[in-house]
């Protein structure tokens, strides 16, 4: 139009805002520039959808014309930029520099503004494509994050562990330079976990953090953000002293948020996630934040769960090797102890009594000392591996004849070292089937049998008790399943045969051949 301003003000909320502009003399203009709808000239033409002239520009009294005024712009024409639905902003210019501003002139910024109007349509569209896939992505992230932190809080990995993955997830889904997982302990707070720091920055980074942020974090249970610390206003003043703050500084923080960390309500720490420039924190990176520490949550409620299960577990295995003291080794004594006060009496009355009770009173020792034998083996495993197998099962056998009515025996052909998890497997299969034995068949006799063949040991258990009809009872009845799983784990084949009536076979071969 050759004229001496041209200016493009776009609609902004309630506000027409300066996009662009071009004049002689630019004093009086910046991009940015704010007016009102109302008292505009601009805002009549954006309301009427229609372009306006102004002819004297010195008398208008519109408030957008002020600064025009100032330029020394005598004519000013305005033109709507209208999309189908809406106004998106105008198109104005003042005094052409040969000639009088004229309907050509409106014609043809009418022309411009459609143009301008497609141009800052396709802008827009490909703006809010772009923002849709950069959410799109980032949902994507955060649907994986938590979908892999799940798997990892499913896995067998320590609680330490667990947290340096959250704090890494944290960091990379909320593109943090880095995060540090507090614990609080003993009124202070340790480093627990942390991504993305050195160790000498993260130590730096707890000396500023945990006097005043980290505390007013967990003492309010809320977040806290601070966008900007090179500007330290309001809640940053309070919340740092100068030396905190400038130490953070020298470490290249900007930004810091934190999340409190709260365990079954119990304060447990907090995670903190720290960044390189300034950031203005959205409602939906806050609730992401708060996320990333529920998960952490429940990475320590269920170490703390494992270890009372354990703990549940260990005090569950002593009670049961208390009892099993009590009801063999226990009694056992006590009817040695009954026969050796009579012994004196008894050998000057009756000699061949008292032989018969010192071959009892023997009997029992030694089943006591079995019970001992197979107690300790309980307590430790390993020991079932330092002798040889016959051994470990002359003890197990001795220990349950002592306290039984079945009369178990033992018998072996040959021997060799077995590997230390097939003597375990054997040794396991040996004593449920016995524990069965005793238990359910009402035998009054079984035998061990183990036959070292070069090439294959073979484990015959077998008993002359009632027996059962092997196709009426499932894997798992009489511990047939445990005892076929330790069988596959070791390489061993294993076979059981029982008829009613007629007692029951257990075959165990390994390795088991094809």
């Amino acid at each position: 139009t050759n004229t001496r301003l041209s200016v493009v003000y776009l609609v902004d909320g309630a506000e027409l805002r300066v996009a662009a502009f071009s004049s002689e003399n630019n004093t009086s203009l910046c991009v940015g520039d704010r007016i009102p709808f109302a008292q505009s000239a601009i805002g009549q033409v954006i309301q009427s959808g229609r372009p306006r002239l102004i002819r004297d520009v010195k008398n208008s009294s519109y408030v957008d014309i002020e600064p025009i005024k100032r330029l020394g712009i005598c004519c000013y024409l305005i033109v709507p930029m209208l999309s189908i639905y809406e106004s998106i902003g105008i198109i104005a210019v003042g005094d052409k520099q040969m000639g009088v501003l004229g309907p050509q002139d409106e014609e043809t910024l009418m022309m411009l503004a459609s143009g301008a109007v497609i141009g800052l349509e396709n802008a827009r569209l490909y703006h809010r494509e772009r923002e849709r896939r950069v959410e799109a992505d980032q949902r994507r992230r955060v649907a994986e994050s938590l979908r892999d932190m799940l798997t990892v809080l499913n896995s067998d990995r320590t609680v330490d562990e667990i947290l340096e993955y959250i704090a890494l997830q944290a960091s990379q889904v909320l593109d943090a330079r880095g995060s540090v997982v507090f614990r609080l302990e003993n009124e202070a707070f340790a480093i627990q976990a942390s991504y993305g720091l050195s160790a000498n920055n993260a130590v730096k980074t707890n000396e500023a953090m945990n006097q005043q942020l980290i505390r007013h974090t967990l003492l309010t249970r809320q977040p806290v953000v601070l966008s900007n610390l090179t500007d330290p206003v309001g809640d940053s003043e309070d919340l740092f002293s100068n030396e905190k703050l400038q130490l953070l500084l020298v470490n290249g923080f900007r930004a810091v948020l934190a999340v409190p960390l709260i365990v079954k309500e119990e304060v447990y720490g907090s995670l903190a996630l720290y960044y390189n420039e300034p950031r203005e924190f959205s409602t939906d990176e806050i609730d992401l934040a708060i996320t990333f520490c529920d998960q952490a949550a429940l990475a320590v409620e269920n170490a703390r769960l494992q270890v009372q299960a354990e703990e549940a577990a260990v005090a569950a295995e002593r009670s049961r090797l208390a009892r099993d003291l009590h009801d063999a080794v226990t009694q056992s004594l006590f009817s040695a102890s009954l026969i050796a006060d009579i012994m004196p009496r008894l050998w000057d009355r009756d000699q061949d009594e008292a032989r018969r009770r010192l071959a009892e009173l023997r009997q029992l020792t030694r089943g006591a000392m079995a019970e001992m034998r197979t107690l300790l083996l309980e307590l430790r495993p390993a020991a079932i591996t330092e002798g040889r197998l016959s051994e470990v099962l002359r003890h197990l056998t001795e220990a349950i004849n002592s306290r039984t009515q079945t009369a178990i025996s033992l018998k072996v052909d040959g021997e060799y070292s077995l590997p230390p998890d097939v003597q375990i497997g054997l040794y396991r299969i040996t004593q449920e089937a016995l524990n069965n034995i005793v238990k359910h068949s009402r035998a009054g006799a079984a035998t061990v049998t183990l036959t070292f063949d070069p090439e294959q040991l073979k484990l015959c258990i077998e008993d002359n008790g009632r027996g059962f009809e092997t196709s009426n009872i499932s894997s798992e009845h009489l511990g047939v399943g445990i005892m076929h799983e330790r069988a596959d784990n070791i390489g061993a084949s294993f076979k059981i045969y029982s008829q009613l009536g007629n007692g029951t076979r257990i075959n165990v071969a390994w390795p088991a051949l094809p």
